[in-house]
């Protein structure tokens, strides 16, 4: 684990020529800094792309839960420990009791609800909520990841409306998507010219051996090439389809008909996909519950 501290240069926390470009035109240079920003607002003030807050968010979740490469040390200066999240939304909650000793009812859950500390938390609850049903959710069921006493409220349809603005989610004929990296972004940020040009050939389907001629090279580099680049990507928009196409038959033609997406993300599924499994017909696809609602829906509909 590598320790650094508030005043390290934000370089330290090893992004990408991409990420970094993003921090310095945010105005994020020290360690301190990059903490204490909020990746929903980069992306809604500097345009910061979905894939670089992702790793923003990422990297600061890691640092604060100790479970990645990087922790912050203690200045010895420093005699009081920062607070803790909770401790911070406690405060926040109390001086809102000590202001307004009489406050209650719908007023108090505003102002309570406006806590940064408070917002964000159920912010990310919502978020991780559509990625674990696939990046897909329909708009009744995500009011099951809100407080009971905000849960219809006009304070959920707000911070509905912030992801929105934020670009982190979509609605799209009653569905909530995630507004995750897509394929075509993905390849777009491969910083080396040749493995941009590999990928869009391959998951424009042509095989390995047509790549490998084309470059010049052997069908064994085309294969170590793609394998590497696949195990270092992101969550990628595209994901929620790979348990359907390495469970159930669904050819190339059905998948862009059922699901409006285009060839290419077809292609790329079926390299994420497990191969040799023995797959069942589509229909009884509806009967799965691990196949998320909004695709049933997609599915019925084009019959």
């Amino acid at each position: 684990m590598i320790f650094v501290t508030v005043q390290d240069n934000v370089a330290i926390l090893q992004f990408s020529e991409r990420v970094m470009n993003y921090l310095k035109r945010c105005g994020i240079h020290t360690v301190g800094e990059f903490m204490e920003a909020s990746p929903e607002e980069l992306r809604e003030k500097y345009n910061v792309g979905a894939g670089s807050v992702r790793q923003i968010r990422k990297r600061q979740e890691e640092i604060r839960d100790l479970t990645g490469d990087f922790a912050l040390r203690m200045d010895p200066a420093e005699k009081s420990v920062p607070e803790t999240e909770e401790e911070q939304l406690q405060k926040e909650l109390n001086a809102i009791k000590k202001k307004h000793p009489l406050i209650r009812g719908e007023l108090y859950l505003f102002m309570a609800y406006d806590i940064p500390v408070l917002r964000r938390r159920i912010k990310t609850r919502v978020l991780d909520g559509i990625a674990a049903n696939g990046g897909e959710m329909m708009c009744e069921t995500v009011a099951g990841y809100f407080p009971d006493d905000i849960r219809g409220t006009v304070i959920q349809e707000e911070i509905l409306l912030e992801l929105k603005q934020a670009g982190l989610i979509r609605e799209r004929n009653g569905i909530l998507e995630s507004m995750d990296l897509t394929l075509r972004e993905w390849i777009e940020e491969q910083e080396d010219d040749r493995m941009k040009e590999v990928l869009t050939m391959r998951f424009g389907g042509r095989t390995q051996n047509e790549i490998a001629e084309h470059f010049g090279i052997t069908h064994q580099r085309v294969n170590a090439m793609i394998r590497e680049a696949m195990k270092y990507r992101p969550a990628l928009r595209e994901d929620r389809y790979i348990y359907l196409v390495e469970n159930y038959k669904l050819t190339c033609e059905v998948f862009v008909r059922c699901f409006g997406e285009d060839e290419e993300a077809y292609y790329y599924v079926k390299q994420c996909a497990e191969r040799g499994k023995e797959r069942k017909v589509l229909k009884l696809a509806l009967e799965d519950d691990k196949v998320p609602e909004s695709l049933k829906k997609k599915l019925r509909q084009v019959g």
